[in-house]
C-alpha cells in the first residue's frame, strides 16, 4: 500500500528502502511504497544544557552550567543513531550532547587552577568543548558553540 508522507518546514524527511537510509530533505513531501519507513529529523538549532561541579587541579570546587546550541547536519546518521520515530530521539541526542560536555569540562578543569579555569573560561573551556563535540559528530565543520 502506497501512503503519502510529509515533513514540517522545521524538519527533515528521512526515508528508508530496502535498508538505506536517505535524507530528502528540509520540508519534503513523498509518496513511500510498500516496506518504506519514515522519520522526521529536527532541522532547527537545538538546546542542550548541563551542570556540574568538579574540582580544579588545585582543590577547589567549581560549579559550571552550560548551553550548548546545535543542529543536526546529517539527518540519516542522527536517525540510524537514535530513534526519532518517538520522543526519545531527540532527548536522546541532547542527552550525548550534554554527556560529551561534561567529560570534556570534568578533563580539562581537573588539570586546571581555578585561576586558569576563570581567566580562559571562553577560550581553552569552552574550545576543549568545542573540540569534543566535533570529534563525536564525525570530525565535520562545526556547526554550533559552547556556552557557560
Amino acid at each position: 500500500m502506497f501512503r503519502f508522507v510529509r515533513a514540517q518546514p522545521n524538519e527533515f524527511l528521512v526515508v528508508s528502502r530496502r535498508g538505506v537510509l536517505r535524507n530528502l530533505g528540509i520540508g519534503r513531501r513523498a509518496l513511500l511504497g510498500p516496506g518504506a519507513a519514515w522519520v522526521t529529523v529536527p532541522s532547527s538549532k537545538q538546546e542542550a544544557s548541563f551542570a556540574m561541579t568538579q574540582e580544579s587541579a588545585d582543590g577547589i570546587p567549581l560549579r559550571f552550567k552550560g548551553v550548548v546550541i546545535f543542529r543536526v547536519v546529517d539527518p540519516a546518521s542522527a536517525a540510524a543513531a537514535f530513534d526519532f520515530a518517538g520522543p526519545r530521539g531527540l532527548a536522546g541526542l541532547q542527552e550525548l550532547v550534554a554527556h560529551v560536555c561534561l567529560g570534556e569540562l570534568r578533563d580539562l578543569v581537573s588539570q586546571m587552577t581555578m585561576a586558569r579555569c576563570i581567566a580562559e573560561r571562553k577560550s581553552t573551556l569552552a574550545g576543549g568543548v568545542h573540540a569534543a563535540l566535533e570529534r563525536v559528530a564525525g570530525g565535520g565543520p562545526a556547526r554550533g558553540g559552547a556556552g557557560g
